[in-house]
């Protein structure tokens, strides 16, 4: 009922995730409604595709160092 939420940036430590996590995890994510997710390192590489491929409109690419900008 608030503001829309913008991003989810940072590390989601879901490399060990069991997939009902990881389905969890991602049904929440599609609750919030994010314009844009940049998961990090820490998030795992199977999950960071995972998250690509369901989240394809919304899915950035992330590093140490990046930057972004939001209007």
């Amino acid at each position: 009922g608030g503001k829309p939420l913008l991003a989810v940036i940072g590390g989601m430590h879901l490399a060990s995730a069991s997939p009902e996590r990881l389905e969890r995890t991602f049904e929440a994510i599609e609750r919030f409604g994010p314009r844009v997710i940049i998961p990090l390192h820490c998030t795992g590489r199977e999950a960071t595709a995972l998250i690509a491929a369901r989240f394809s409109g919304s899915y950035r690419d992330g590093h140490a160092g990046a930057r972004f900008e939001f209007e």
